[in-house]
């Protein structure tokens, strides 16, 4: 599973039996397909590359041996592709892909609810620390300023029109 971040670069991952570098670096898998289903915006199923062409000379499928791919979509918000959930094997896929991508396109959608919640969950915590950081800085000046006032106040004429009323400041 890759999810990409707005430049189209793999933020996070989740990987079975490969090695990932870190954020930012591609996933060791069939980028072409990868590319497809996001630029697609809908499942992709390579049966078998042995009959289909324009997969045979993809590097990944040369290199290690693949026989078939798929890539299921992980909807974000507003419709747009979020990330891929990937599968490939050497062999030949025993049943029809396509029979499992309606499970599949469910899974995905859940996962992209679950990923988008938890970066609308991030954003209100950083704006909840924000507003808590803003309001904490204002309120030093502020408390300054008020004992300030209190000083000049309790240095005015007793029945002084410039004098504050109790708790004005």
């Amino acid at each position: 599973l890759g999810l990409f971040d707005a430049d189209g670069h793999v933020e996070r991952a989740v990987t079975h039996n490969l090695v990932w570098s870190g954020p930012g670096a591609p996933l060791p898998v069939s980028q072409r397909l990868m590319d497809e289903v996001m630029r697609l915006g809908r499942a992709v199923i390579v049966d078998d590359v042995r009959t289909e062409s324009h997969t045979a000379a993809w590097t990944s499928v040369v290199v290690d041996g693949l026989r078939s791919l798929v890539g299921v979509p992980v909807p974000g918000r507003g419709g747009q592709t979020i990330g891929v959930l990937y599968f490939d094997t050497q062999t030949h896929l025993a049943d029809d892909p396509r029979e499992a991508i309606e499970l599949l396109t469910g899974i995905t959608r859940l996962l992209g609810t679950a990923v988008e919640n938890a970066r609308l969950y991030r954003e209100e915590r950083f704006r909840t620390e924000l507003l808590a950081d803003m309001a904490h800085a204002f309120r030093t000046p502020l408390s300054v300023i008020s004992a300030n006032a209190e000083v000049v106040a309790d240095e005015l004429p007793g029945d002084s029109a410039l004098k504050p009323m109790a708790g004005d400041i």
